[in-house]
């Protein structure tokens, strides 16, 4: 049901990571902002296996809210 949201949210994680991976440059030293980075790409990818299971619509600001609640959630659980 929510096919449409799922291929938005896979085009938006390809234009911020095209190579699939998250990099950082060589000696940026911000581990912080490494593994939000990180954990973002992850809650792209956490949210389309979530939605692929419901059988209501959802929409794209209610997609993002969601991905900022899982990385706050895990970041603050470290």
């Amino acid at each position: 049901m929510n096919e449409k949201l799922i291929e938005t949210l896979k085009e938006e994680r390809n234009r911020l990571y095209p190579a699939k991976l998250v990099l950082m440059t060589r000696g940026f030293g911000k581990n912080y902002m490494m593994l939000n980075r990180m954990l973002r790409y992850f809650a792209y990818e956490h949210v389309c296996s979530i939605y692929k299971q419901l059988d209501y619509e959802i929409t794209l600001e209610q997609a993002h809210k969601d991905m900022d609640e899982f990385v706050v959630s895990v970041m603050s659980e470290l």
